[in-house]
């Protein structure tokens, strides 16, 4: 189901995994007290690269979930009411254009369509989440409304690495700091171990929501 998500996925964290190698072996050649700005320019940059892959990962992981979820024909009736949140998006979203006189209507519709014989249709576009980048928040938002049962990170510290790559990234992104100065916090070692959380972050959650459909995580329970 997820097999061109991982593919790609993976591919893309080569493409990181050998820039980084490329880093080090910059890092290698000066032997200088300071290192030249483009060594550490490149440091910096590693973070808008590997959040790449991450935004790369989780949007498609979401997309090829609801469309096997469509694939399966399944009635409104059939699913968990937490997933009427992706369901129902375009309605819920309509309350908010609607003058008073059609308010009580529209929310009529809402509520019996939990109960409706009619088949789901969810739009694949749609990731529910604030529309920020993607870090633990994030994550959280999009577990709850998939009513996904398993952690949502592989290990603790994967959040806070993973909120600490938004920050780089968005300071590089919003001109907030250079990438010479954001790279010259960090060592390559430091990125190592970035990388290798990310990696194993990006894994997880594919396989996390191959699990969900397998086991059928999103049937109303009866």
């Amino acid at each position: 189901m997820f097999q061109h998500v991982q593919r790609e996925s993976a591919a893309r964290l080569v493409q990181v995994r050998d820039y980084l190698n490329h880093i080090k072996s910059n890092g290698t050649e000066h032997t200088l007290t300071i290192e030249p700005s483009y060594v550490l320019a490149q440091r910096g940059l590693f973070f808008v690269y590997l959040y790449g892959v991450v935004e790369y990962t989780v949007k498609n992981t979401v997309s090829t979930c609801i469309n096997e979820i469509n694939n399966q024909s399944y009635k409104y009736i059939e699913l968990k009411p937490l997933l009427f949140s992706l369901i129902l998006d375009g309605d819920f979203n309509a309350l908010f254009q609607i003058g008073p006189d059609r308010k009580w209507e529209k929310r009529w519709k809402i509520l019996s369509s939990i109960s409706s014989e009619e088949i789901v249709n969810i739009s694949n576009n749609l990731m529910p989440t604030d529309g920020k980048n993607i870090r633990y928040a994030q994550l959280q938002s999009i577990w709850k409304s998939f009513c996904i049962e398993k952690p949502i990170l592989p290990r603790i510290d994967s959040g806070g690495i993973l909120n600490e790559i938004v920050e780089k990234r968005n300071k590089i992104a919003h001109g907030e700091e250079t990438p010479e100065e954001v790279g010259r916090r960090f060592s390559f070692d430091d990125l190592e171990r970035r990388f290798e959380v990310i990696s194993e972050l990006c894994s997880y959650i594919i396989a996390v929501f191959e699990d969900y459909l397998v086991e059928k995580k999103y049937i109303r329970e009866q």
